[in-house]
């Protein structure tokens, strides 16, 4: 399984969760509305460090 270098699919199907990828990038744990449920929930699946982050609701240009 590829690593999750390509955010895309995950930003369209989780516009405005929280979402939790494995330690080693190779896929998504959980999806959530809370950072806190995203977390207890990757735990509960075995995920010792899951990675987090919110996924936005829209894509925005920055710079800076």
């Amino acid at each position: 399984m590829p690593n999750l270098d390509n955010l895309t699919p995950i930003y369209l199907k989780n516009k405005g969760k929280w979402v939790a990828i494995d330690p080693k990038r190779k896929s998504v744990v959980v999806s959530t509305s809370s950072a806190k449920a995203a977390y207890k929930k990757s735990k509960d699946l075995g995920v010792e460090h899951p990675i987090l982050f919110k996924v936005p609701k829209k894509v925005r240009a920055y710079i800076g």
